[in-house]
């Protein structure tokens, strides 16, 4: 009789002993997952906070923040036109901060994923210098935007962004209002 309790406790045992060694690489997993993923929020905070730099940079007009920022084959992809290096998009960042010198950015929400940050944010300032062909109207402008940049290796590598164009004209009295 003792013979037939030895099998059974053999597989009890056996049992007991693959259910814990399970939870044990389970706890390991969920502890490695656990890191990773404060891996992945560290860089994701770490990508919002220099996206929030840049908009800083932007609208202090300082220039030499925002070359620390980018990094090489930088690329912007803007609401109209061709898409642009940096000497480009630096120009052209230029060219608001003097049409817009008081300009102001208030980020309404940022949201991170992988090596991307996305942000609405409003753009405000008055129109007191010239930009381009068009001359300063002295006239206050608020304007939505959608930015979201790509991050390696701690810099700005790629940026897209979309912002409302048309109502910025109108506020300007540039084109009629509807």
């Amino acid at each position: 009789m003792r013979m037939r309790f030895l099998p059974v406790a053999a597989c009890v045992l056996l049992v007991t002993s693959v259910a814990c060694e399970s939870e044990a690489n389970e706890t390991t997993e969920h502890e490695g997952m656990a890191s990773e993923t404060m891996t992945d929020n560290s860089m994701a905070e770490a990508n919002k906070a220099l996206q929030r730099q840049s908009f800083e940079a932007v609208a202090g007009g300082n220039m030499d923040a925002l070359d620390a920022l980018i990094g090489p084959g930088y690329v912007y992809h803007g609401p109209s036109g061709p898409a642009l290096d940096y000497a480009g998009a630096k120009a052209q960042v230029a060219g608001y901060v003097k049409a817009f010198p008081d300009l102001r950015f208030t980020i309404d929400f940022q949201v991170a994923e992988g090596d991307r940050v996305v942000a609405r944010l409003t753009a405000t300032g008055t129109n007191t210098g010239d930009m381009g062909d068009l001359k300063a109207t002295g006239k206050p402008v608020s304007v939505s935007i959608i930015n979201i940049m790509r991050f390696a290796d701690g810099k700005i590598v790629e940026e897209w962004e979309n912002f409302d164009e048309i109502g910025m004209m109108r506020q300007l009295g540039v084109i009629p209002q509807m």
